[in-house]
């Protein structure tokens, strides 16, 4: 079982969520960890109504690129641990 320090993990997602700073309506975070539970990231979206077919395009590229970020996380799948770091 991969274990990951919680101060460690919380850096890198941290570092994660900062990449999509310039589009505020797609964030990352983590669904909900619990202590017998691997770490697993997940998109959200706000919805926008309707715009023209460029602006959804352009969307859809940034959503994309969000999902795939969290898909490749280097921690999920880990177990977080709350023990000091040496």
């Amino acid at each position: 079982m991969k274990k990951i320090n919680y101060r460690v993990y919380a850096m890198a997602l941290a570092k994660l969520q900062q990449t999509l700073y310039d589009e505020p309506r797609i964030s990352i975070y983590d669904m909900g960890v619990e202590c017998d539970q691997p770490v697993q990231l997940g998109v959200n979206w706000s919805a926008i109504g309707t715009v023209p077919a460029s602006e959804a395009v352009d969307f859809a590229r940034k959503l994309t690129a969000a999902a795939e970020a969290a898909a490749g996380f280097e921690y999920n799948g880990y177990f977080l641990t709350f023990e000091k770091e040496d």
